[in-house]
């Protein structure tokens, strides 16, 4: 399997590495680089991607949605990536 994930080796009893699929959250606020990003994380078929633009966007997805892995543009205008990052740690 080629994949971003193809490396990682699951310990026994770590129960998020041993899911079937792994939801991922990407925030990115350039199209293209989004439609990128999305396009080599689906070639991993263990993931599940959701891609949104914004910051608020990215709350809202979080707070009805469990992700594995939040994939975080740092350069979102108006430093709200980094606001985001606080607010999720």
């Amino acid at each position: 399997m080629n994949g971003p994930l193809e490396d990682i080796r699951v310990r026994p009893g770590t129960a998020a590495l041993q899911r079937r699929t792994w939801r991922v959250l990407l925030v990115e606020h350039d199209r293209r680089h989004a439609r990128a990003a999305e396009r080599e994380l689906a070639r991993d078929q263990r993931l599940q991607t959701d891609v949104v633009p914004t910051a608020s966007s990215a709350r809202r997805a979080l707070a009805e949605q469990d992700y594995d892995l939040v994939i975080l543009d740092l350069l979102l205008p108006a430093r709200a990536a980094w606001a985001l990052l606080d607010s999720i740690r």
